[in-house]
């Protein structure tokens, strides 16, 4: 099936360092440290030893190239990179969170690139029977979109270093659609009608719904030990909490979320997805997937797993992606996750590197491929 080449195959590897060695042992090898590469440039000196990292171009490339190499310097915090980039230690740095884009932003030389990162973050609803009864309602789950407005969650939570979009497809992917899912308006007049038209009206503490009226709407949100994450958890809550949602928060480190994940202890898990290249998602929202895969939001869709499962049996690209297009359209109807944004990181060069333009990265090379023209006239490198 075509999946299987994308999860199998491997780079080339030189066979006198690497016979021998099964697939399982690579992440770990001690060669891994020894990087060996046919491409322009090439590691120069014992990084484990003096702590840097030296990239100089490799002569049997010919590269025309006007620096010398290239030194990774490495820093323990983001407040240290910056005072070496002030006193010019270095001259570029590497991949800015949201938190230090104000501080870098007013440093004396700095010009800022920016750049998406092949990542996605979304909201998974719970829709199996351990989940809130309310999510099962597609009104339910669409009423929660509309509350949210996305691109203030992304200027509250991540100083604006994201990007809005929709679906379980980066639009690099070739089964992205521009159009599906469409987006939801954030509304939180028609969230409000929605909610109470589906049974959760506005009590003197918040929503409450039932038979009897008295089961608050209260959503347990999972999220991950980190900083960011509680940023946006505590944007969630309060975005939803002026509906009159109840939002308990959550916060696990790596293991126990995916163990919630997994016993679908949770009504909405916030969760950031690195999607392979390949498109195919069966693992993530086929039938299947709900009882031996990732489809930790249970959603139980037949239409749209047959479509995945379709897709995987078929060589030609095109019938495939009509495949996708179908399930797409089944994702979209039945909004089983809210995706709210794909991340960017920000690269700063200074202003006395010439000949610098850095556009969208998809590999860590990309930061090179206007390096032929990069200029240093202060001295014969850059960091």
């Amino acid at each position: 099936m075509p999946p299987f080449l994308a999860a199998t195959t491997r780079g080339i590897l030189p066979a006198h360092l690497w016979a021998g060695t099964t697939a399982a042992d690579i992440a770990a090898h001690p060669l891994n440290a020894q990087p060996i590469g046919t491409g322009p440039l090439m590691a120069g000196g014992d990084w484990r030893t003096n702590g840097q990292l030296t990239l100089i171009p490799n002569p049997h490339m010919g590269l025309d190239w006007p620096l010398a190499g290239v030194v990774y310097r490495f820093y323990p915090d983001e407040t240290s990179l910056l005072a070496a980039f002030e006193s010019g230690e270095v001259q570029m740095v590497n991949r800015l969170t949201a938190e230090a884009i104000p501080p870098a932003a007013v440093l004396g030389g700095m010009r800022l690139f920016t750049a998406p990162v092949p990542r996605y973050t979304q909201l998974l609803f719970n829709l199996g029977g351990d989940g809130l009864c309310g999510l099962q309602n597609l009104a339910v789950r669409q009423a929660l979109a509309q509350g949210l407005d996305k691109q203030g969650l992304i200027t509250a939570a991540l100083n604006g270093q994201a990007l809005p979009f929709e679906g379980p497809y980066l639009p690099s992917s070739a089964a992205y659609d521009p159009n599906v899912p469409a987006p939801i308006a954030y509304d939180p007049e028609l969230a409000d009608i929605a909610l109470t038209n589906a049974g959760w009206a506005v009590g003197t503490s918040g929503r409450v719904g039932g038979e009897a009226g008295d089961i608050p709407f209260t959503l347990r949100l999972l999220v991950l030990d980190d900083p960011e994450q509680q940023r946006l958890a505590a944007e969630l809550s309060q975005q939803w909490g002026a509906l009159g949602i109840g939002v308990d928060v959550r916060v696990a480190d790596a293991v126990t979320l995916a163990a919630s994940l997994r016993d679908r202890a949770f009504d909405v898990a916030l969760v950031t997805i690195t999607p392979a290249a390949d498109p195919d998602l069966y693992d993530f929202w086929s039938q299947d997937g709900i009882v031996r895969g990732q489809n930790y939001a249970a959603w139980n869709n037949r239409r749209a797993s047959e479509a995945l499962e379709a897709a995987r049996q078929v060589w030609n690209q095109e019938d495939r992606l009509a495949y996708y297009r179908a399930f797409l359209q089944f994702y979209a109807e039945g909004l089983p996750a809210l995706t709210l944004y794909q991340p960017v990181l920000s690269y700063g060069v200074h202003e006395v590197v010439e000949g610098v333009d850095i556009g969208r990265i998809t590999r860590p090379r990309d930061k090179y491929a206007t390096a032929a023209q990069w200029a240093f006239p202060a001295a014969d490198g850059c960091e």
